[in-house]
């Protein structure tokens, strides 16, 4: 089957499982990481520039990555999430969480700074916390909508965002022309553990590129065979005496402090005290006001989706 095919049959069942879940008063709920989707549109999209040389492509991109969705799925509600512009309790807690991250392009700040006034304008629910990262604030929603029985989709490419699916949350990563879904069985069968336990994995390997420690010398394949075996961290450190791999366990014991510190930081919260966000999907999304920002944006063709509707070309 091709990806066309594969599309087709997505959406397909999608809708029709969409309709069973309205027939029973649940609802089907998209969540996207508001960061994520502008670097990814900053980097993929070929650069454009208004008139007075204002970017646009990140800007453009997100638009259309969001109307994609809502045209092609039709979720009752759609929130998105961006990181808070201070520092967050991780960088309290450890002044090296992600220090060795490049400063983001100029282009891509100014573009950062105006999006989600243009999407709340728009009447997109767009959500941050002072001190938290997009992630939590995704956490406590997806919590928060699971819980009422929701379907929720999780739109990102962070895999540690892969604790937070069960039943009713998902993670869907975007790619052209197609999708991923993950969904407990597909982390288990990728990784051999549960959502749950997959935090406990990343807090023994680490996180290169938001520069967590995790424990020296302990890959992926090797942290999800100890939390298989031993069930969390826990349960690693009862039985360490147990570990047959003397290097191993050398490992352990020398880095106990350090997988502590790591697993506190790649824990996404879900508690996060949030006001109050609609999240529904606006009926009209192009009223005067949004449309005249458009228009100062030289986003026509977001316009025209708005105006004629039907499926977004991402």
């Amino acid at each position: 089957m091709d990806i066309m095919s594969v599309t087709v049959f997505f959406r397909s069942y999608f809708n029709k499982n969409k309709a069973y879940l309205k027939e029973i008063g649940m609802e089907t709920v998209f969540l996207f990481d508001g960061n994520y989707i502008l670097r990814r549109s900053f980097y993929g999209v070929p650069e454009l520039k208004t008139a007075s040389g204002f970017p646009i492509n990140a800007i453009k991109g997100t638009l259309n990555q969001i109307l994609y969705i809502k045209n092609t799925y039709k979720p009752e509600k759609m929130i998105v999430a961006y990181d808070s512009n201070k520092p967050t309790f991780r960088h309290m807690m450890y002044n090296e969480y992600k220090s060795t991250r490049e400063a983001a392009p100029e282009d891509f700040i100014k573009q950062y700074n105006v999006v989600s006034e243009i999407l709340g304008i728009m009447g997109i629910s767009v959500v941050k916390k002072e001190g938290y990262e997009a992630d939590d604030i995704i956490g406590t929603i997806a919590k928060k909508e699971s819980e009422k029985g929701n379907k929720v989709y999780i739109v990102s490419a962070d895999h540690d965002m892969l604790q937070l699916i069960n039943q009713n949350v998902f993670l869907y990563v975007p790619a052209n022309n197609t999708q991923t879904i993950w969904t407990e069985k597909e982390v288990f069968n990728v990784y051999g553990v549960t959502p749950k336990q997959f935090t406990d994995v990343k807090a023994l390997m680490g996180d290169k590129s938001d520069n967590i420690p995790g424990i020296l010398g302990i890959g992926e394949k090797t942290a999800c065979k100890l939390i298989a075996q031993y069930g969390s961290l826990m349960g690693i450190y009862i039985s360490i005496k147990d570990i047959s791999n003397k290097r191993v366990m050398a490992k352990l014991i020398n880095g106990w402090k350090d997988v502590i510190l790591s697993r506190t930081l790649i824990e996404i919260k879900q508690d996060v005290q949030l006001g109050e966000y609609d999240g529904r999907v606006p009926d009209d999304m192009l009223n005067n006001i949004s449309r005249r920002i458009l228009e100062i944006y030289e986003l026509e063709s977001i316009i025209n989706i708005l105006e004629k509707g039907g499926i977004v070309r991402l």
